[in-house]
């Protein structure tokens, strides 16, 4: 069976007006929240073949967050721009054309389409994946060509108000 884990991006900063949506970075709250839920992360257990993010400034810093947490290289964190000006089939066929020889793939990407990836895999229906959120998925296949609707079942679904009830840092 593969593993797929879902991430969204970590809190991002909207204070400088010059900067475009793809140039944002993390704000205070995303800074905290990253490294912290990457800890969570870790106490899976789960060693990630794979690493692939959106380009994005916000959802490649949290990305790194989580590489340095898990030892996993910077330079092997694969960028994906069709995870930033992504639609849901790309994002899919993302998914399935994952190579094979991979069993526990993490994705760092942006809602509203990870959450509905979330959906469309799951029977969950979350309405909005936070952000830093985490969501492991078991997918019931040996290929990733036969990833589909309802083919995979929640493993852990984490986020940073679950552990920080206050929205300040």
């Amino acid at each position: 069976m593969k593993q797929l884990i879902l991430l969204r991006h970590a809190k991002s900063s909207w204070s400088n007006p010059d900067l475009t949506d793809f140039q944002r970075p993390l704000n205070k709250r995303g800074q905290r929240d990253a490294p912290f839920m990457a800890d969570v992360f870790k106490k899976t257990g789960i060693e990630l073949d794979k690493i692939i993010a959106s380009p994005a400034e916000r959802t490649l810093t949290t990305a790194q967050n989580f590489a340095d947490k898990l030892g996993y290289p910077f330079e092997d964190i694969q960028t994906e721009p069709k995870l930033y000006d992504e639609n849901f089939n790309y994002f899919l066929q993302i998914i399935r054309q994952l190579e094979e020889r991979l069993q526990k793939v993490m994705i760092v990407s942006h809602n509203p389409y990870i959450t509905y990836m979330i959906n469309y895999l799951t029977n969950e229906h979350l309405d909005n994946l936070p952000t830093c959120g985490c969501f492991g998925i078991e997918l019931q296949v040996k290929l990733w060509r036969e990833v589909g609707e309802n083919t995979g079942t929640k493993m852990f679904y984490e986020y940073p108000k679950k552990y920080f009830k206050s929205d300040q840092p």
